[in-house]
């Protein structure tokens, strides 16, 4: 994953300076010489780019017509649509659009080796629309759909806790340990060696999901702030570099005395910045044990005195909290329109909120999240439990081998295909504006991290510390302490509920 990453954002970068050459009228010697050497570079790339394929290990089937159903979601919510409706899964017909048209030749692909129809049943999520036909398909054993996508947090707390879903693991021809599946999602969202969602090259979704910050290059250079990418690169990105950049940045811009939305601030978050930052800063809500079985870590005597710091930086006067801000309109929306109008300087964002972004006429640049203190090796990226969705086999599923076959395929068939094109759509060009944001981005991708505490949100823990933020609330330990015993219950109802699923 990170090297095919790393490959990949090269070549964007490549590209992107071949075509800044190709632009310029006035090249002279040294520029054409550039020039030359891109193009070489260019063709070499071109001659070892993969060719797009369907898992070579698969065996041939002809599965006689039959129609191959997802079950997605959308959200018909002022806030989360259209950014959040799935795109990833079917297109009708080519459209000139890269990602549609990667997934329109997809899924034409499998369609013609397995004779089968990809099709997607798009319900509402908010009216409870999808939720209601998941539970009747469970209830009557109906096989209506064949996979299953229902937000990470959801589907791991409501539907896999019940038994609802098939331990991906136990389905043949399903190849979990190749690389156009998402390996940390592999890893991190066992449970007891179980898998019962997945993410991969199929989706893009969870690529959208994924934390980022974005900021302001005006406001940044009139400020004489040091080379933020330097700082990434360097391993000095940290929360107390935030909070040194931020801190007096806060301004009551309209002069009501009253610092509200139509003001200026140094950083604009929202309630879902708490577990990102947390993340950010190497913790967790829990981790596993040695039988891959979870334990709570956000009681550490570390986790604590990091949230310490993350209340700092949130409830800042500098910073603004989207959710706390009273407001009949889109509160994302709101957010975003005062980073384009220069009265921000960072915003927590998903990836897909940067796609908002492309008109903004001042250049923004894409970093990742802060890291704790410089000791700290890595950046880490949450890929965000909510607004991320996952792929599910229902138990209902009357034929498993078939439906690892088309899941194997699709996914192995995105590997060179969606992917890239999500990349070149949604970065290149369009929202990133410079080489320095494309290198940002293996930085923020190659180490994405599903919380297992988060996932499952035992004892609604996520809900319940995210809350804290919206009233500026710094009783973290004792709000553990009154909750700890049902967060701890919540354990081991799941733990009951696998050896269940064992016995069966």
């Amino acid at each position: 994953m990170k090297r095919k990453l790393a490959l990949l954002l090269a070549a964007l970068m490549l590209a992107s300076s071949f075509a800044s050459c190709a632009s310029d009228s006035g090249s002279d010697v040294k520029d054409s010489g550039n020039q030359a050497a891109a193009t070489t570079a260019a063709e070499t790339a071109g001659e070892t780019k993969p060719v797009i394929q369907i898992n070579p290990n698969l065996p041939a089937e002809d599965y006689e017509g039959y129609n191959f159903v997802f079950l997605s979601r959308w959200l018909n919510h002022l806030d989360w649509t259209p950014v959040w409706d799935p795109h990833d899964l079917d297109a009708e017909a080519e459209n000139g659009e890269p990602v549609n048209d990667a997934v329109y030749k997809r899924n034409q692909m499998v369609e013609e080796k397995y004779n089968v129809v990809i099709s997607e049943n798009r319900l509402e999520h908010i009216s409870q629309e999808w939720q209601k036909a998941f539970k009747q398909e469970i209830a009557s054993g109906d096989n209506s759909f064949d996979v299953a996508l229902p937000s990470i947090g959801e589907g791991s707390s409501n539907y896999a806790v019940a038994g609802n879903f098939v331990d991906l693991f136990t389905i043949d021809n399903l190849d979990l340990t190749q690389p156009w599946w998402d390996q940390n999602a592999v890893e991190d969202m066992t449970i007891r060696h179980k898998l019962f969602m997945v993410e991969g090259d199929l989706l893009t979704n969870y690529k959208d999901a994924t934390a980022a910050m974005v900021f302001n290059k005006q406001l940044y250079a009139d400020n004489g702030f040091e080379d933020i990418y330097a700082l990434v690169e360097n391993g000095n990105w940290t929360f107390n570099k935030l909070y040194e950049m931020m801190k007096g940045f806060g301004r009551d811009v309209d002069g009501d005395s009253d610092m509200d939305e139509n003001d200026q601030y140094g950083l604009v978050c929202q309630v879902d910045s708490m577990p990102s930052l947390l993340n950010a800063a190497g913790e967790t809500y829990a981790l596993k044990d040695e039988d891959d079985m979870p334990y709570i870590t956000i009681n550490t005597e570390s986790a604590v005195m990091k949230m310490e710091k993350i209340f700092d930086i949130m409830y800042s006067p500098d910073a603004r909290n989207s959710h706390k801000i009273e407001s009949t309109g889109n509160i994302y929306a709101i957010a975003e329109q005062a980073f384009k109008e220069n009265r921000t300087l960072f915003m927590w964002i998903r990836m897909a909120v940067a796609g908002t972004l492309r008109d903004m006429e001042v250049d923004f640049g894409i970093i990742p999240v802060p890291k704790y203190d410089e000791k700290q090796e890595n950046h880490y990226s949450t890929v965000n439990v909510n607004t991320g969705y996952g792929l599910c086999v229902p138990v209902t599923s009357k034929d498993l081998p078939r439906t690892g076959m088309i899941l194997e395929a699709l996914c192995s068939a995105s590997y060179n295909n969606l992917t890239t094109a999500y990349y070149e759509t949604n970065l290149q060009g369009k929202i990133v504006r410079d080489d320095e944001s494309l290198a940002m981005l293996e930085i923020i991708f190659s180490n994405t991290l599903y919380d297992i505490g988060q996932v499952y949100n035992f004892g609604t823990m996520d809900s319940m510390f995210m809350n804290l933020s919206r009233t500026d609330n710094r009783n973290f330990t004792s709000t553990y302490a009154k909750n700890e015993k049902m967060i701890l219950k919540a354990i081991e109802k799941l733990e009951k509920n696998l050896d269940k699923l064992d016995a069966q």
